[in-house]
């Protein structure tokens, strides 16, 4: 069985037929690119786990093309090259440069330990998705109408899909409010799907700039830039697309045509490329509001609105606030290692009664929040990080430290004393233990060090 995979680029500096029989010999599969057009290509189907390369035969543009190469978690050891190539080589993401090429065994050795560095990454990734999924289906838990409803629509897409002759994946839309669990939706479908063993690749179109063209559909061309985007990125996955609603109507066009073919056309490209995916969008926004404003196209809206699943709101969900606050709560107390945390009745009341604007997303800050700071581990509703029923203001009272609340006067405070009074309650709650403090403050040991002695304060004697 081979090694790894790499993707030889020679030149002046790296003899590639000298350099890829050696590593086919050692048992590796190994393959070189001597033109543009060729490394494009080698790139597209090879996919290796590194890429060894000629600095100068690279080509001027170095930068945006390394970069591109970079976010996909390719490595790319580099050799040769002037100064200036070098350092811009760095900048973009290159994971070694070899000034010239060594012998074969050190030679080897390196290209041993990119692909070690390669794997340990993607085993993080893998350990994140993991916990993704695990988040996701924390944001799904719940027994309330609104919730089953979302439930059985996701199971329901999942059952046609699998039953499915052609394989087609429908687009889908999942639309809610901010906080509310879309993105976990997206994930349990993923993760529940057919394409569970693909990439989950998302992209926040409200958040992109306007290279988000590029960044979705990839680039073409001699300009040496990234030969792919994220929809060949998420290929035999799913790709999740959130707000929606914020892409221009150009880029709409695309997304359209993306999802009606399955493939998609690089910028500056004269070809098209097959791309198996699900396509997953979501919305915050009314997007029967853009389409009447002329912000959003039509075609696309009756695309998405076939497979529809809407996410209700956490206050509209009932008794799954409790639910999932004790499950929240449970796991940020075997992270913080205080297991026996629970809830008195009048907390889950508390809860209960909280509108919660943030939805779920607020719900799981608040419990982090609440097991760092409540004093004991039965949670009182004074000792909530929220101070739900005071008609949103949610006023600070800073004298117990396991309350959220804080009272700030007319005449100000002094934050000398603040400072004091909170590393002195930290310090009692932790019964002196420094470095528990510290982290709790989010302060590294040194710093907390610094402040007691600063203040001036002292162990009591027991």
């Amino acid at each position: 069985m081979p090694r790894h995979t790499i993707l030889v680029i020679p030149g002046d500096s790296l003899p590639g037929d000298d350099i890829v029989c050696r590593l086919q010999d050692s048992g590796w599969t190994a393959l070189q690119a001597k033109a543009l057009a060729e490394v494009r290509t080698r790139l597209a189907t090879f996919r290796p786990e590194v890429v060894l390369a000629d600095l100068d035969a690279w080509g001027t543009p170095a930068a945006a093309s390394l970069e591109r190469l970079a976010a996909f978690g390719t490595k790319l050891v580099l050799v040769g090259g002037d100064a200036a190539a070098v350092s811009e080589a760095i900048r973009a993401g290159a994971w070694y440069h070899l000034p010239a090429l060594p012998e074969a065994e050190l030679l080897e050795a390196l290209l041993e330990r990119a692909c070690d560095a390669r794997r340990m990454e993607r085993t993080q990734a893998y350990l994140k998705t993991c916990e993704a999924r695990a988040t996701s289906a924390a944001a799904l838990l719940g027994d309330s109408a609104p919730m089953q409803s979302t439930r059985i629509q996701m199971r329901r897409l999942l059952d046609a899909e699998a039953q499915s002759a052609s394989g087609r994946l429908p687009a889908i839309l999942i639309s809610g409010e901010n906080g509310s669990g879309k993105e976990s939706v997206a994930r349990a479908l993923h993760m529940e799907g057919a394409q569970a063993g693909g990439p989950f690749v998302m992209l926040n179109c409200a958040a992109a700039d306007d290279r988000l063209e590029a960044e979705l559909f990839g680039e073409d061309g001699e300009g040496g830039s990234w030969p792919g985007g994220l929809v060949e990125a998420a290929e035999g996955g799913t790709l999740f697309l959130a707000e929606i609603g914020a892409c221009t109507k150009a880029l709409q066009a695309r997304i359209v045509a993306l999802i009606e073919g399955r493939r998609v056309s690089r910028d500056g490209a004269d070809y098209e490329i097959a791309a198996p995916l699900r396509i997953v969008c979501s919305t915050s926004q009314s997007l029967d509001v853009l389409v009447r404003d002329g912000r959003f196209r039509p075609d696309l809206l009756r695309l998405l609105r076939a497979n529809a699943i809407p996410v209700s709101p956490l206050r509209d969900r009932g008794e799954d606030v409790a639910i999932l606050a004790r499950h929240f709560l449970a796991h940020f107390a075997r992270v913080y290692a205080r297991p026996r945390m629970k809830f008195t009745a009048p907390s889950l009341a508390v809860l209960r009664g909280y509108r919660w604007p943030g939805n779920v997303s607020e719900l799981s800050d608040m419990m982090e929040q609440t097991v760092l700071l409540a004093r004991g581990d039965i949670i009182t509703p004074n000792q909530l990080a929220i101070c739900p029923g005071l008609s949103g203001s949610c006023e600070r009272d800073f004298q117990t430290l396991d309350s959220y609340c804080m009272s700030v006067p007319s005449t100000g405070v002094n934050v000398a004393d603040v400072e004091q009074d909170l590393v002195v309650k930290m310090l009692e709650k932790t019964d002196w233990n420094v470095t528990k403090s510290a982290r709790l403050l989010g302060l590294t040991r040194d710093q907390l060090r610094y402040r007691i002695e600063k203040l001036g304060l002292m162990r009591p004697e027991r």
